[in-house]
């Protein structure tokens, strides 16, 4: 058998141990070829690949013991490295995906994790979400769990938001609807955070609230006991209760005042009494002055008339004295 006939008969051999994945052997061969001949055609490249495909091995057997270890990310890292060292691998390719699977879901765990320490619900549930769409019958992973978890965190979610916004109606003031709010989380979820506290607090304010509308009330009608009342009630429990201190001043002189805050109806009153006074008071006296009354008006006048016309003289003296005397003081107010 001639030189040649036998090369070519060791490069079948080797192609064939190649083909085998018996990568020594066909190394071996190679070599040999190239030994004999170093220019053989393929032998060279053919012992490169095998050369190369033989260090996949090791990587492989080490990407193996990362993954029953379950620490992903260098079973990817050595699994990776074996698919370029030899993509015909028969079992790399799976490893590789799963491991991959779980680096992502381990990932996606420790985010959760991190946002929940923040209690940053929202993206606890995207999270979660884009963790339950990893599913794959093949892992043999816990998917319930992930499940549950999901559903607390979006309770979670839902009764953060009510507490968001039961906080801003605290804050703008809006008592009904901060106290609805509060009395949800609350039967929702009893001893959450600071609701009780809260509740205690937006339910002063509505009793405050309502006592103030009472005691303006009072004070538009004038009626200034009921109102100071009402603003001390204020007053006892809250000192700072918007301008309830300013409030109880006002209604307190105007009490002082007594008869200061009289009206003019309430003067006619008082002057149609002085006028019933001066009637009995001047009929009484009208006769001793009838004669002389005659004789100054140059009239003979019978003595009722002059009774009368004396009665409305001091009615009409009187109002006015007592108007004049009401309207300096009413400006002054």
């Amino acid at each position: 058998m001639t030189e040649s006939k036998e090369l070519d008969q060791l490069f079948r051999q080797a192609q064939a141990a190649f083909d085998e994945r018996d990568w020594p052997t066909a190394i071996d061969l190679l070599k040999e070829i190239i030994g004999v001949n170093a220019e053989y055609p393929d032998a060279y490249g053919l012992l490169k690949e095998a050369q190369k495909r033989r260090r996949a091995k090791p990587k492989y057997e080490r990407g193996l013991e990362y993954y029953e270890k379950g620490d992903w990310a260098k079973a990817v890292e050595e699994l990776e490295a074996v698919m370029r060292d030899d993509p015909d691998h028969p079992n790399a390719p799976a490893k590789l995906e799963e491991a991959r699977q779980w680096a992502e879901i381990e990932g996606l765990l420790g985010e959760a994790d991190e946002y929940q320490q923040k209690s940053e619900w929202e993206r606890v549930v995207e999270t979660l979400k884009s963790l339950l769409d990893l599913q794959k019958p093949k892992l043999d992973f816990d998917w319930d769990s992930v499940k549950q978890r999901l559903a607390e965190a979006q309770e979670k979610l839902e009764l953060a938001r009510l507490y968001q916004d039961a906080g801003r109606h605290f804050e703008q003031k809006h008592w009904r609807d901060a106290l609805q709010t509060f009395e949800e989380l609350e039967k929702r979820r009893s001893g959450y955070r600071d609701v009780a506290a809260k509740l205690e607090k937006v339910r002063k304010q509505q009793k405050l609230e309502k006592l103030y509308l009472q005691a303006q009330g009072y004070e538009q009608s004038r009626k200034w006991p009921d109102a100071f009342d009402s603003y001390e009630q204020i007053y006892k429990q809250d000192r700072n209760y918007q301008d309830v201190v300013d409030r109880m001043a006002y209604c307190n002189k105007q009490l002082r005042r007594g008869k200061d805050n009289e009206t003019p109806g309430r003067t006619i009153v008082h002057s149609f009494g002085w006028f019933l006074l001066g009637l009995v008071s001047i009929g009484a006296t009208g006769f001793f002055f009838a004669r002389p009354f005659h004789c100054l008006l140059q009239y003979k006048l019978p003595e009722s008339v002059i009774v009368i016309i004396g009665a409305l003289l001091s009615f009409i003296v009187m109002y006015f004295a007592n108007l004049i005397g009401y309207l300096p003081k009413k400006l002054h107010q």
